[in-house]
């Protein structure tokens, strides 16, 4: 099981979840407001913290702002559902949904 605090370390403002994967059982995708965020940058990032492959996420999604509970504190639940929105869009760009 991958830490996904280490893989959140990657990526300026962020959240990363665990989403159900057909072939390796599961993949880390990492919602960020960090725009300029390139995978090549997070493997590089990732090795150089002397974390395994394991950590680097399988999608970045990049949003305008984090999902967030009234106390201020990130919504993993509101984080999930953005993800597996945009997971689903992917595979079928006719459910395509903004996000933000």
């Amino acid at each position: 099981m991958v830490l996904l605090a280490m893989v959140e370390l990657l990526a300026g403002r962020r959240v990363s979840v665990n989403l159900p994967d057909p072939v390796k059982g599961e993949r880390i995708v990492l919602l960020t407001t960090w725009r300029g965020v390139k995978a090549q940058e997070l493997v590089k990032a990732a090795h150089g913290l002397g974390l395994g492959r394991l950590c680097i996420p399988g999608q970045v999604i990049v949003v305008d702002k984090m999902p967030v509970l009234e106390s201020g504190a990130v919504d993993y639940s509101g984080a999930r559902r953005l993800a597996e929105a945009h997971s689903v869009a992917e595979l079928d760009p006719a459910l395509a949904q903004e996000t933000g």
